[in-house]
């Protein structure tokens, strides 16, 4: 096991994961808004909307706080009056929605990609593979949809089967089960998005693994991050902002967490005799960097001569610095410059 969280954090630096991590977060904060009203529209299908949305912002003030529970309501009901005027305003509308919700599963695949060393096969692009990420993105904000009404129904039945039992189940036992019903839905998310984000083919046993312990990566990182927030107030640093800006905070960690969560099930698979390989349409991304910057070396004055070809034959075998502590140094790095500035307000 030892070997196994050695091995996941070098991947986790060499793949410049926390970088990768920040990207994605600032990819989120422009999507956020859209994603919350598709899923609120999916999910409304079977609950009422309104429903919908009190849940999601329950959720989102456990994690972030009331302030940040506050801003996204904001940023929905924002969203919802700018809607209308006429049918090009709402076509357009749903349009963007759509782009910008999807724009985000985007970003999270070619992080994913670089995490397992794989990308799309640079000589099938055209239109179709792009369609196809799109339809992907998509089919995975329908998916999170269902998800959302299926946690609703789970935690209203057990709500109404503590009250059926004897004037209601204690406190203790409800959220005891609230825990392994959140958790199981997390599970099986963040399996979703291993098995169909990537370009890549893995099997559903790593799957269940790497869905497992990236669900209890965020449980642990929620609860730190929860304390924290329970004690302190970051309004002083960030004013107006204060809210986006504790958001954009919890977005880049849950990238962080998904990211290493990731490079935790590519060594699992691996160790266990179930290397992750590129799906139909993919190839491994380092052998596709080493051709592309052979053609590169090819093509510069001089590339012919007897001594660039030696140089290029002691390049191709010497190992690569891979600089594989450099991504995580520059997220721990990061980690107390984030803590000075929330907690700013106590100099």
């Amino acid at each position: 096991m030892l070997s196994l969280i050695e091995a996941t954090w070098s991947d986790f630096g060499r793949d410049e994961c926390g970088t990768r991590a920040a990207a994605l977060a600032y990819s989120t904060i422009f999507a956020l808004t859209p994603l919350l009203i598709l899923l609120i529209t999916i999910a409304g299908l079977i609950w009422s909307p309104a429903e919908v949305q009190r849940g999601i912002e329950t959720q989102f003030a456990g994690m972030v706080g009331q302030s940040g529970a506050q801003q996204i309501h904001a940023m929905i009901a924002h969203s919802r009056d700018s809607a209308g005027g006429g049918i090009v305003a709402t076509v357009g509308s749903i349009v963007g929605l759509i782009l910008g919700a999807t724009g985000v599963f985007l970003a999270l695949q070619d992080a994913l990609n670089k995490a397992w060393n794989v990308r799309p096969d640079p000589k099938q692009g055209g239109v179709r593979p792009f369609i196809v990420k799109r339809l992907i993105s998509a089919g995975m904000v329908l998916g999170l949809g269902f998800i959302l009404a299926v946690s609703l129904a789970l935690t209203a039945a057990l709500s109404a089967a503590g009250h059926a039992i004897g004037g209601g189940l204690p406190d203790v036992v409800m959220e005891v089960v609230n825990f392994v019903v959140s958790f199981v839905v997390l599970a099986v998310l963040f399996g979703a998005i291993f098995k169909v984000l990537p370009d890549a083919t893995i099997g559903w046993a790593d799957v269940r693994v790497g869905g497992v312990v990236t669900a209890l990566l965020f449980v642990v990182g929620k609860f730190v991050i929860g304390i924290y927030l329970g004690h302190s107030n970051p309004g002083d640093a960030f004013g107006a902002a204060s809210a986006l800006a504790v958001i954009l905070v919890w977005t880049y960690y849950t990238g962080v967490i998904i990211l290493l969560g990731a490079e935790f099930t590519q060594e699992w698979a691996a160790q266990h005799g179930h290397a992750i390989e590129p799906e139909a349409g993919a190839v491994r991304a380092d052998l596709v960097e080493a051709e592309e910057v052979r053609e590169e070396a090819a093509k510069r004055p001089g590339a012919r001569t007897p001594r660039a070809a030696a140089g290029r034959a002691a390049t191709s075998v010497a190992p690569a610095n891979n600089g594989s502590r450099g991504g995580a140094m520059d997220w721990l790095l990061g980690l107390p410059i984030i803590l000075l500035l929330l907690r700013r307000r106590r100099r």
